[in-house]
């Protein structure tokens, strides 16, 4: 949270489901546009991350198909990526947008947010502006972890819906 005009452009990427490149030992990078989302992240170990950046030091980087050692990547399930969408809108004071939700994840996403939302509101943590926004109450700002745990989704969930 911030006063308008101060918003961490380097936090903006995550929460507004935009691509990141990360560099560097263990840093993190995600591409929205492949199917659901994929994500891939940096060896942590230093021995291996300098050992490689040194020997391609030497060569252009565009010539190597050689990743780094240590390197993960994961293609996200569109439940993993539901639920990451749910938990960084709610890191913004704008909140929730059910547009921008049926948007990516079509109407499945909708029906499978709106009890969870649902009991929130009555509970107090969320309210829901006139044009489908979802946002955190006072209280919500307070326990954002209990809104969290509630939008967190499993694949029996999103299988579930047809």
């Amino acid at each position: 949270y911030c006063k308008p005009g101060f918003e961490s452009r380097h936090n903006r990427l995550y929460w507004e489901d935009d691509s990141y490149l990360g560099l560097g030992l263990s840093a993190h990078s995600y591409l929205p546009g492949q199917e659901w989302g994929t994500r891939f992240w940096n060896t942590r170990n230093i021995d291996e991350y300098t050992s490689f950046v040194k020997k391609h030091c030497q060569s252009p980087w565009e010539n190597s198909t050689e990743r780094l050692p240590g390197e993960q990547k994961e293609l996200l399930a569109p439940y993993e990526s539901l639920t990451d969408f749910c938990h960084t809108a709610f890191r913004k004071m704008r909140g929730l947008s059910e547009q921008k939700l049926a948007n990516k994840f079509g109407d499945k996403a909708l029906r499978l947010t709106a009890g969870p939302l649902k009991q929130m509101l009555a509970e107090g943590l969320v309210e829901r502006d006139s044009e489908g926004t979802w946002r955190l109450t006072n209280e919500g700002v307070f326990l954002s972890n209990s809104v969290f745990r509630s939008l967190t989704f499993l694949a029996e969930e999103w299988d579930s819906l047809t």
